[in-house]
């Protein structure tokens, strides 16, 4: 890095509650004060998630939101878009320029800003090849997007496996980076609930034992899949009180109502959507968190989630992050989306064990250590180095 003030832009569609801690690490680990960090919220409004609305206090990166609208309603016209990035990036005039991608319109609209104006490119991806059926010609297309991009900056070892397929050097892709969530936030407040969990477990109407599935309620994350699981372990120990809640919201909510009715399981709990600042609690009293995702997760923050919260996870091998976050019989298991036997047989095992499942929650808490914001901060930078080497 040179003594010269330089601007690194990095884009999102829209601003979570996970992306201030992220933004706050890359400001403390930058390499030089002579920096200005610029965060492109491309959205007012993420379409995909009910995220309260993000207030960001007095930083020291700067927050830049293209379009006040949200990404549904943005992506509708292409034409207005692309002029909002293009006017956006005009504006800022970044030297490194960090995009979110290649699937969206938004981030093609970057990168053919960044190959115009000659600016180094950081690919930020969380993709991987194996969650779907893919074509040549669609991925052929793909790597004429990102020939441009100078180095990658990916979720995880799967993410990084696939933009080296897409032609990013293997030396210049670093990991694990654009996946991470505040450690330290879920650590501590989940601490704190764990001090109350009594008063607690009545105020939210929560059981004593159960498993956890923070999840949309869309059909990727085959939640009926998990109550069917669910329903044959309830079945093959009938004294059990272990219950499951599922805490989210979606549009497949009335069918998994419709399941839970139809094969008569007790013990189903539907808590609603959660914000970030009530998610604690549940993860708190939880004994084992559970992810069935079938295709398109492309890694997961709520595994994160869960890890710092102690927990032992059982996760989909569907899921982007579980190749890196779970290690069978350490922290928990990866299990087959498709086998219902298989995922019945892990909950009845857990579920018997609590020695187990402290243990395991125990790994959970050292192995996320690894995938902190900070790290995810410093491996950004050696990115942008390698950018502006290329």
């Amino acid at each position: 890095m040179t003594n010269r003030m330089f601007t690194i832009a990095i884009q999102y569609p829209g601003f979570g509650p996970q992306h201030p801690p992220r933004l706050q690490a890359i400001v403390d680990e930058s390499p030089t004060d002579n920096v200005r960090v610029v965060a492109m919220e491309m959205f007012s409004k993420d379409s995909d998630y009910e995220w309260n609305p993000v207030i960001v206090g007095n930083t020291k990166y700067e927050r830049h939101t293209v379009m006040q609208c949200s990404s549904d309603e943005g992506r509708s016209s292409q034409r207005q878009l692309r002029e909002a990035v293009r006017q956006s990036l005009d504006e800022i005039q970044p030297d490194v320029l960090i995009v979110n991608g290649w699937g969206h319109r938004e981030s093609r609209a970057s990168l053919a800003w960044a190959r115009a104006n000659k600016c180094r490119t950081v690919l930020l991806s969380d993709s991987v090849r194996e969650n779907m059926q893919r074509t040549w010609w669609k991925e052929a297309y793909k790597k004429f997007l990102v020939r441009n991009c100078d180095s990658a900056f990916v979720a995880g070892s799967p993410q990084a496996r696939y933009v080296k397929r897409l032609g990013i050097q293997e030396e210049k892709i670093f990991h694990p980076g654009s996946c991470s969530v505040d450690n330290d936030y879920w650590m501590r407040e989940t601490s704190s609930c764990r001090q109350r969990k009594e008063l607690l477990r009545q105020q939210y109407g929560l059981p004593r034992n159960y498993f956890l599935c923070v999840a949309r309620f869309i059909d990727v994350k085959n939640l009926p899949f998990l109550i069917k699981a669910y329903a044959q372990f309830r079945k093959s120990t009938p004294q059990t009180d272990w219950e499951l809640v599922l805490c989210g919201s979606g549009p497949e909510e009335k069918k998994l109502r419709q399941i839970v009715d139809s094969l008569k399981v007790p013990g189903v709990n539907f808590t609603g959507f959660r914000q970030a600042d009530e998610l604690p609690v549940y993860y708190a009293l939880a004994s084992v968190f559970v992810l069935p995702s079938s295709i398109v997760e492309c890694w997961g923050l709520v595994v994160n989630e869960a890890m710092a919260c102690g927990l032992p996870v059982l996760v989909s091998h569907r899921v982007g992050s579980a190749e890196d976050l779970v290690i069978d019989g350490v922290n928990g298991f990866r299990f087959d989306p498709f086998n219902q036997d298989q995922l019945t047989e892990l909950m009845t095992r857990l579920s018997s064990d609590e020695k187990q499942r402290q243990k395991m929650g125990q790994e959970s808490s050292r192995i996320i250590d690894s995938h902190s914001c900070s790290a995810a901060a410093r491996n950004l930078w050696k990115a942008v180095a390698a950018a502006r080497a290329a």
